[in-house]
């Protein structure tokens, strides 16, 4: 924890030389990825393994939206480590605002160049998002997504304590999507939950297989317009890949 934290503040340093923060929120986001990854090497008790039969993952183009289920508080950081760095260099996600709180990990997100999301409130499940607050954050994701960064978003919300089956996604994600017609990528991750269950503040979990799958949602946006219909259609893709994931791995398949 420590060495991300200073690594992505030494290398944040460099924007009082001059350096562009995008060309220095490119670097914490690679130092990130390099970190993350050797820590979860490094690992004894985890191994990853990683399926791209339906997508490349260093095929996913600029400009795209990548979706991901979510059951444990290591999703973010097996979704980093083992990324192509070609991918998470210009790679933000949408995180909501309180998380910049968290201690050591908190500057690290703004150093990355996350955007944050100003919910009204968490409470039951309602994600209200405050439209003053949110509205220069919008602008910068549009600028972001029209020079050809990429977002990675959790449309879930929240933890899910049921990682076998998908909790309803947020429309907000999908609106996005569809203003800015990006084509649609999924990450599905299985096994995070094992390793840091949803009720351990402090990653102790069991050994396991981490399994990662990618594949792509075909879209046409001259017709898709309803981020709801979309939302539905993006959440029953994402739980065809994860059933057949957790079926596998029942069998012994995995």
């Amino acid at each position: 924890q420590m060495c991300i934290r200073d690594s992505t503040f030494l290398i944040d340093l460099a924007r009082h030389a001059g350096v562009p923060s995008a060309t220095t929120q490119r670097w914490c986001a690679i130092a990130c990825k390099y970190i993350f990854g050797l820590l979860i090497q490094l690992n004894p008790q985890v191994r990853v393994r990683m399926d791209e039969t339906r997508q490349k993952w260093d095929k996913i183009p600029n400009a795209s939206a990548v979706i991901c289920n979510h059951t444990s508080f290591l999703d973010a950081f097996v979704f980093t480590g083992y990324s192509p760095t070609s991918y998470i260099s210009n790679a933000r996600t949408l995180m909501k605002d309180s998380l910049k709180r968290l201690p050591i990990f908190g500057g690290v997100f703004d150093r990355v160049g996350h955007f944050p999301v100003y919910f009204k409130s968490e409470e039951g499940g309602a994600f209200g998002v405050d439209p003053v607050k949110q509205a220069p954050v919008n602008e910068r994701v549009q600028t972001h997504l029209e020079t050809g960064g990429r977002i990675a978003l959790f449309p879930e919300g929240q933890v899910n304590k049921n990682p076998t089956t998908l909790m309803p996604f947020r429309n907000g994600t999908f609106s996005t999507i569809i203003k800015h017609k990006l084509p649609v990528y999924y990450v599905v991750m299985v096994g995070n939950d094992t390793v840091w269950p949803a009720s351990s503040s402090t990653g102790v979990g069991a050994p396991t297989t981490i399994d990662i799958a990618i594949g792509s949602i075909p879209l046409d946006h001259e017709v898709e317009s309803d981020p709801a219909a979309l939302s539905k259609k993006c959440q029953a893709a994402v739980q065809q890949t994860l059933d057949e994931i957790n079926a596998k791995r029942a069998k012994g398949g995995l």
